[in-house]
């Protein structure tokens, strides 16, 4: 998978909320991963969602713009609310570089006790997909404050243009 190795992500579920809590940096590598359950337990009422950062030394734009689009005031209405547990001053010093720290809810330990955990299994996505997320996450990004622009519009532009070319590629007339 892109972006490095997929890291534990751990699940606890408690009543109409979940925990997510992943044990090391937070990539791209797991994005897949993390969107797909995402989807999964909107689908079911999961109405939010709480991600516990208290192992994350670090996260990259990726992973931030894809936790933005539940961000309150962005918030995906098809996806559960976000609140962001005990970030280690890494996982902050990232949300503030990018501008965005604000726009999540900051909570001291995840709402609630997990009735059951047990481990996410990797996700298996194909690079098209990969590059859909990172698109998306990035152009999440730049939505959110537009000072992001300068470090991630050429990541954006990129990946649109790495698309089109295979999309042209793929066409048969």
């Amino acid at each position: 998978m892109a972006g490095g190795t997929q890291i534990p992500v751990q699940v606890g579920y408690n009543n109409s909320s979940v925990i997510i809590k992943p044990d090391g940096d937070c990539t791209v590598a797991i994005c897949p991963t993390i969107r797909h359950f995402l989807q999964q337990i909107s689908a079911a009422g999961t109405v939010e969602v709480c991600f516990d950062l208290s192992q994350v030394p670090s996260m990259d734009s990726t992973f931030i713009g894809l936790m933005l689009a539940m961000a309150e005031g962005r918030r995906d209405s098809s996806l559960p609310r976000v609140a962001l547990a005990a970030p280690s001053a890494g996982a902050l010093m990232n949300l503030e570089r990018m501008f965005v720290k604000q726009m999540f809810r900051l909570i001291d330990q995840p709402t609630g006790d997990a009735i059951e955990w047990k481990e996410l299994p990797a996700d298996q996505s194909d690079g098209a997909e990969v590059a859909d997320l990172v698109i998306e996450a990035h152009e999440n990004l730049i939505q959110a404050d537009e000072r992001n622009r300068a470090t991630f519009g050429g990541v954006v532009e990129a990946f649109k243009a790495e698309r089109d070319q295979k999309n042209q590629g793929n066409t048969t007339d």
